[in-house]
């Protein structure tokens, strides 16, 4: 469920610089060009030629839960998209309550349904559409939690 995201950066005006968002099993990457930007002297650092001919550093910051992160430019925080309001994130963590009735396994369940609600909540463009779906992934959550705690009771003879 990753996106391609244009950014402006300043120094890079007339250039197509491109944040491709994280998916299940990958991390955000940065295109300047349409080629990947160059790998920086750190993990997660990337080296950018700006327009001037000066060599500046990017990296991103932020991530879990939210899988839109922020771009940092020599510094310069520069945001990819805006915040989900108060109210997204409590619709998209009500899963988490399942730590406090299932413990480690409704945590972890809970969890993962948490994030796959914020990717539903920034890839889907229809309001609607992302309250369904993300309804039905936490009613999936708990359907899958009830199913491991009976299979667990009838396995200990409860």
């Amino acid at each position: 469920m990753s996106m391609m995201i244009p950014v402006y950066v300043p120094g890079f005006e007339g250039r197509q610089v491109w944040v491709q968002t994280p998916g299940a099993f990958s991390s955000s990457k940065l295109f300047v060009d349409g080629r990947p930007a160059t790998p920086g002297p750190k993990r997660g650092q990337f080296l950018l030629h700006r327009n001037d001919g000066w060599q500046v550093v990017a990296s991103f910051k932020g991530g879990f839960p939210d899988p839109i992160p922020m771009l940092v430019v020599n510094g310069q925080a520069i945001r990819l998209a805006q915040p989900l309001a108060w109210y997204e994130w409590i619709w998209i963590g009500l899963p988490l309550l399942l730590l406090f009735l299932g413990g480690a396994i409704g945590g972890a369940l809970g969890g993962a349904a948490m994030a796959v609600n914020a990717q539903l909540f920034r890839s889907q463009p229809n309001p609607a559409a992302r309250y369904l779906l993300s309804g039905m992934v936490s009613a999936a959550c708990v359907g899958i939690w009830l199913a491991i705690a009976v299979a667990i009771t009838v396995a200990r003879g409860g």
